[in-house]
């Protein structure tokens, strides 16, 4: 996956909006109140199936204080149009704070996607999730599935940079959901 930067402007308010550079599929898109930070990504584009990561242009970032409406996992974007808009003085303000930025979360300890593909929390539509908020989870324990062209892929916790256990603080895709190599697939605190 090769990276894009997104396009920006300035706003009236002072809020700094990014721009999609090009028509496409918006993927994984940061939420309201995640911190966006400078030359990192805050959510992918697909286009004719080539998909790139969107990251912030340089000097550009801040808490998400508006984005582009809908739950899709794929949102339609035309060129130019406003995926999100960003407040800079409210990053300035969490991180002085103790917050940590972050492409499309505000969590310190995140566990990323080890591939594209479809997010699935549960084994089957009838069995309970592989995590839920809250839990402990451990190395090696499965958290959930990523379909990938009809096959279904167990992704395992583990990795660089990962504490041996953890408390689930978060899960950011919902079932179905598409994610993009590296998004964050669960927001994490060390126990």
């Amino acid at each position: 996956m090769t990276d894009r930067v997104a396009k920006s402007a300035v706003r009236e308010d002072g809020s700094v909006a990014l721009l999609a550079p090009s028509v496409g599929l918006v993927r994984g898109l940061a939420e309201l109140g995640d911190v966006v930070v400078a030359g990192r990504a805050f959510a992918a584009l697909e286009t004719l199936g080539r998909v790139e990561r969107l990251i912030a242009p340089p000097g550009v970032g801040g808490r998400v204080v508006s984005r582009l409406p809908g739950a899709a996992a794929r949102l339609p974007a035309g060129f130019g149009t406003e995926l999100l808009a960003v407040d800079p003085r409210a990053a300035t303000e969490s991180v002085a704070a103790g917050g940590v930025g972050g492409a499309a979360s505000t969590a310190s300890l995140v566990f990323r996607a080890p591939m594209s593909g479809r997010f699935y929390a549960r084994p089957s539509p009838a069995k309970p999730p592989l995590v839920e908020v809250g839990q402990i989870i451990a190395i090696g324990e499965a958290v959930g599935l990523l379909e990938v062209m009809k096959t279904f892929n167990r992704v395992v916790y583990g990795g660089e940079g990962v504490p041996a256990r953890a408390r689930v603080l978060r899960i950011v895709p919902a079932d179905g959901d598409d994610v993009a190599r590296s998004a964050v697939l669960i927001e994490l605190e060390a126990v």
